[in-house]
């Protein structure tokens, strides 16, 4: 059994990681968050325990912390964590700074503690199936969004580090250095973004926030096999001129789906290994975000 506590219960706590922590049968969970009402109300709904200090967390055992909280606590609260001596599993992005994730990288291994940030892409069962074909030809992935530009570093960092650390995933690690971004402006602030990170293969990436919709949508190329996934939900595979459809089955959660469970069960595998540090290429997701605002912000 591992006892562990969340610490954030905002929005995608709440949809995603309740349900999937809160009833995980390996899993003893705790609550710790600023809203001692919200807090208090969710204790209650799942049956939980809330806490109030890090002493507490210690008195009874805690082994690792889930961080859900604004991006702009991630930095304090992970390093807290760590410091005290806990594995860390964060929601993306570890931090809005490449020298704090490197920060926080380094104190993982110093402490010899685990630190995993979400990237739940990773972890989809269509986007795992595609990539079963081997090395692709062609990575195109698009993101969209409905009227909501942002400043540069929120928009890379919060949102279209989705696609660099999917590409990042897809490609294992084999991206050139970023091209020109063409980027789009609503006065100063970013509302659509184009990458090329093609180097043997072509790796381009889209981000619209200005769309009639929001929606994801990845087309992978192999030799002889072409993927389309849709909202990472439902997949078309073309194979020698024949179109096979992947939809989910009717008993599969929208959070299987979206690779929220097999990101946790691979978290606590990770941490029944005694895993530690952070894995390189989460690094190199961060270290592209960087390099994409420095470049904007120019």
């Amino acid at each position: 059994m591992h006892r562990l506590l969340m610490i954030g219960l905002g929005d995608i706590a709440q949809k995603a990681w309740l349900p999937v922590v809160a009833n995980h049968p390996q899993v003893e969970l705790y609550l710790w968050a600023r809203d001692a009402a919200k807090t208090a109300a969710l204790a209650t709904q799942y049956r939980l325990t809330s806490l109030s200090s890090w002493q507490q967390a210690k008195d009874l055992g805690i082994q690792a912390v889930l961080i859900h909280a604004a991006t702009e606590a991630h930095f304090d609260l992970a390093y807290a964590a760590l410091s005290q001596g806990y594995s860390v599993l964060i929601d993306k992005p570890i931090a809005y700074h490449q020298h704090q994730v490197q920060q926080l990288a380094d104190l993982a291994a110093a402490q010899q503690q685990l630190l995993m940030p979400a990237f739940n892409r990773r972890y989809s069962p269509l986007v795992l199936k595609a990539q079963q074909q081997g090395s692709a030809t062609s990575i195109i992935l698009q993101k969209y969004r409905q009227l909501l530009p942002g400043p540069v570093r929120q928009f890379v960092f919060d949102d279209f580090i989705h696609l660099l650390d999917t590409a990042n995933f897809l490609a294992d690690g084999e991206l050139a250095k970023p091209k020109a971004p063409l980027a789009r402006w609503q006065q100063d602030r970013l509302i659509g973004l184009s990458l090329d990170l093609s180097s043997q293969q072509r790796i381009l990436l889209s981000m619209d926030r200005d769309h009639g919709c929001t929606g994801e949508l990845y087309q992978l190329d192999y030799s002889g096999v072409s993927w389309q996934i849709d909202q990472l939900m439902v997949a078309k595979c073309w194979s020698a001129g024949q179109l096979q459809i992947w939809q989910p089955d009717p008993w599969q959660s929208n959070l299987q789906l979206r690779g929220f469970t097999a990101l946790f069960d691979d978290f606590l595998t990770a941490l029944g290994r005694k895993q530690f540090g952070l894995e390189p290429s989460y690094l190199l997701t961060h270290a592209l975000a960087e390099l994409l605002v420095e470049t904007l912000d120019a």
